[in-house]
C-alpha cells in the first residue's frame, strides 16, 4: 500500500524529500523571532512573564539574511534587512513547502487518520489530496488549493469513511484519541462551569492519559502516524497511531477519568476522594442529566438514548443485551440520575465508544 503513494527512483527506491542540508539551510530562516513582551493593564488580558497570545517580535541582529537553498534547488532570499524581510523570509519558506507536490498526500493521510481510519487506501488519500490540491470535492470548495471546506469533505463524505459494510473489515476504523472520548462525553451532556469565569479545568491530563491541549511533548504531536503496536496489529502491518499512547495504564485512567466526570464532574481527589481530574477538592463543573432522567423509567429507551449520543447509534445487540440486564438487576435498585450514570459508565466501556470503525 505504501510503495504506490512513494515517488521511486531508478532502483525502485524511495526518493527522500529532504536531508539533514534541507532541515539546516530551513532553520536559518526562522532566526532572529523573539517571544512578544509581557502584556499589561493596557490589555485586557494581563501576562506577566510568558506570552503566548501575540504575534513573535523580529529582532534583525538575530536573522540570518543569506540566500537559502530550497527542496526544489531554486534560492529563497537575499531580502531586504528589515523586520519586513525577516516576515518575507519566513512567508517565502512557508509557501515553498505549501505547494510542494508531497503536501497534498502528507496533509491528506493526516487529516483521515485523525478523522475516520487508521489505514485508508491509496485511492482515499488520492481522493482527499485531490480536493486539498483543486479546492474542490464535488463541486463545493472555493477552487483555491488548501482549501479545507473541500479537503474535510473529502475526508469525511468519501465512500471509505462511510460504508457500513467496512466495519465488518479488519483493517478498517481507529483508535479514538483519550481527549476526544474525554470532551466527548463532556460536550455530549452539555458540561456547565460552576466556577467564577465558566472555565473547565481539567488538571494533569498529559500526566493521566497522555494527552492535554498544547502540551505534545514534540512538534511531532503525541504519536506517530506510522506507529504499530506488536502483536495484531503490527503482525498486519497495518498502523495504529493512537495506540502509542494507549497502555494498561493510561486506559485505566482515562476509564477512571470518564467515570469521575459522569458521576461527579470536573473534581479534584481531596478529602471527599471525588476524582483527580479537576484543579480543586470540590466539583467545579457539573453534567446536565435533566434528560435523561427524564426517560430513565424506560431502561430500554434509556440505552437506545445513550446509543445514540456516545456511540452514534453502533451499540451491539450483545453489549446492548448486557449493559441491560446489569442497570435491571433488582438488588441494584438503580432508579433516575443513578440509572443514568451507571448506564452511561458502561457505555463508555465498550469498543463501539472508544473506537470508530
Amino acid at each position: 500500500m505504501k510503495m504506490e503513494l512513494e515517488k521511486l527512483d531508478a532502483n525502485g527506491e524511495a526518493i527522500p524529500t529532504y536531508d539533514n542540508d534541507d532541515i539546516f539551510e530551513f532553520a536559518k530562516v526562522f532566526t532572529g523571532m523573539r517571544r512578544p513582551l509581557s502584556r499589561g493593564p493596557d490589555t485586557n488580558i494581563e501576562e506577566l512573564s510568558n506570552n503566548y497570545i501575540d504575534p513573535m517580535r523580529v529582532s534583525i541582529d538575530w536573522h540570518d539574511f543569506d540566500p537559502k537553498t530550497l527542496l526544489d534547488g531554486s534560492t529563497l532570499g537575499p531580502f531586504n534587512q528589515t523586520a519586513n524581510g525577516v516576515r518575507d523570509d519566513i512567508a517565502g519558506l512557508l509557501d515553498h513547502l505549501f505547494n510542494h507536490s508531497n503536501v497534498p498526500p502528507f496533509f491528506a493521510r493526516f487529516m483521515i487518520q485523525r478523522f475516520t481510519v487508521s489505514n485508508p487506501s491509496p485511492a482515499y488519500i488520492e481522493a482527499v489530496a485531490q480536493a486539498f490540491k483543486t479546492g474542490l470535492y464535488d463541486s463545493s470548495g472555493s477552487g483555491d488549493r488548501g482549501c479545507m471546506e473541500a479537503t474535510i469533505k473529502a475526508v469525511l463524505l468519501h465512500p471509505e469513511a462511510r460504508s457500513s459494510s467496512l466495519a465488518y473489515d479488519p483493517m478498517h476504523g481507529k483508535l479514538r484519541e483519550p481527549l476526544i472520548r474525554l470532551l466527548h462525553v463532556a460536550r455530549a451532556f452539555e458540561i456547565t462551569s460552576l466556577r467564577t469565569y465558566g472555565w473547565f479545568y481539567f488538571k494533569d491530563l498529559h500526566n493521566i492519559i497522555l494527552q492535554a491541549p498544547y502540551e505534545s511533548p514534540s512538534v511531532f504531536n503525541f504519536y506517530r502516524p506510522d506507529y504499530a503496536p506488536n502483536g495484531v496489529i503490527g503482525d498486519a502491518a497495518l498502523n495504529a497511531p493512537e495506540f502509542q499512547i494507549h497502555n494498561d495504564v493510561t486506559a485505566l485512567q482515562l476509564s477512571n477519568a470518564l467515570i469521575t466526570l459522569i458521576v461527579h464532574g470536573i473534581a479534584g481527589s481531596g478529602s471527599n476522594n471525588y476524582g483527580n481530574i479537576g484543579q480543586r477538592n470540590n466539583i467545579d463543573s457539573v453534567l446536565d442529566f435533566t434528560y435523561e432522567d427524564s426517560i430513565s423509567g424506560n431502561t430500554s429507551a434509556l440505552i437506545d438514548h445513550l446509543d445514540l449520543l456516545l456511540c452514534a447509534g453502533r451499540l451491539s445487540s450483545e453489549n446492548r443485551a448486557t449493559i441491560q440486564a446489569a442497570a435491571d438487576t433488582p438488588s441494584l435498585n438503580l432508579t433516575g440520575i443513578n440509572k443514568v450514570k451507571y448506564i452511561a459508565g458502561l457505555i463508555i466501556l465498550t469498543p463501539e465508544f472508544n473506537t470508530l470503525y
